[in-house]
């Protein structure tokens, strides 16, 4: 990475964060996917690589995730159900910064309303 690419992605997060700051003047909280797919197979690192990108496909599963980290906003993934396949599946819950409370209690209303303690994903 040249120092210009640097500069560049700095750039793109100062946009994000204010993006998100635009967000969270309207809305309490985002909502959203923990992952873009389910769990993957375990194999050989460093994984499969599909489509145009020169990155394996697990390094995308984070594309919900890694904004909101990099935005420095607190957020909770909790269990929000099971694919076809029977794996979990996470919901993410951000809020603004500083509002932890907010995002602890969403989460846990969320819980009460669907519980899955009982439910246990397919061991191969």
């Amino acid at each position: 990475m040249t120092t210009a690419d640097y500069a560049r992605c700095l750039g793109l997060v100062d946009r994000l964060r204010a993006d998100f700051a635009n967000l969270f003047e309207e809305y309490d909280l985002l909502l959203s996917p923990t992952a873009r797919f389910p769990a993957f197979r375990n194999g050989p690192y460093p994984g499969e690589v599909s489509g145009a990108s020169e990155f394996p496909d697990q390094y995308f599963n984070g594309a919900f995730t890694m904004p909101i980290n990099a935005g420095g906003h607190p957020a909770a993934s909790i269990p929000a159900g099971f694919s076809a396949g029977g794996l979990p599946i996470g919901l993410q819950i951000a809020g603004r910064k500083g509002d932890e409370e907010s995002v602890i209690a969403a989460s846990a209303a969320f819980e009460a309303a669907c519980p899955w303690i009982g439910h246990r994903p397919p061991v191969c």
